[in-house]
């Protein structure tokens, strides 16, 4: 109830939430966003899901669980943190291919976590990963999800 003014004025402004929870914190967010539908929200991390604990875990469901409501998007980053296995991080490929799946490509888009991810694998090396590793996308895919979808949301442009 206390952020309640601080959305308002979020709606009122056009601004962007970009949101970095921790386990299923995600779960009062659906009924924040029926009060405020304009709100457009980014989800960092696809939540930080723990890849030992596998696609249904209720970290990562919560994530996909937004999946309808139009005005939230997942962010495809932050690797170097959740993942287990290092560079080329294929433990988490799972959970990418699901929230594209979920989401659709239209509302995922691939982030740096720069300056962090230079403690990772590196920025060029983060910022090739799905074009080397996620077979699973098509072209049209990878593009929205290296480009469009963020211009979109960041600047409006159509791709």
């Amino acid at each position: 109830e206390a952020t309640l003014p601080l959305w308002g004025a979020i709606a009122e402004t056009g601004m962007i939430v970009c949101l970095l929870f921790q386990g299923t914190d995600l779960r009062r967010l659906p009924e924040l966003l029926r009060r405020f539908p304009d709100v457009r929200v980014v989800v960092d991390h696809l939540n930080n899901p723990v890849p030992a604990e596998g696609l249904g875990q209720p970290r990562f469901q919560a994530l996909l669980d937004l999946a309808a409501l139009p005005n939230v998007f997942a962010k495809i980053s932050g690797f170097h943190h959740w993942c287990r296995e290092r560079y080329p991080y294929r433990d988490g490929l799972p959970f990418i291919r699901r929230a594209v799946e979920a989401f659709g490509p239209d509302r995922c888009f691939w982030g740096s976590d720069f300056p962090h991810v230079l403690a990772g694998c590196g920025y060029l090396r983060n910022r090739n990963f799905l074009a080397r590793e996620a077979g699973f996308l098509s072209p049209g895919d990878l593009r929205a999800l290296m480009h469009d979808t963020a211009a979109r949301l960041w600047f409006g442009g159509q791709p």
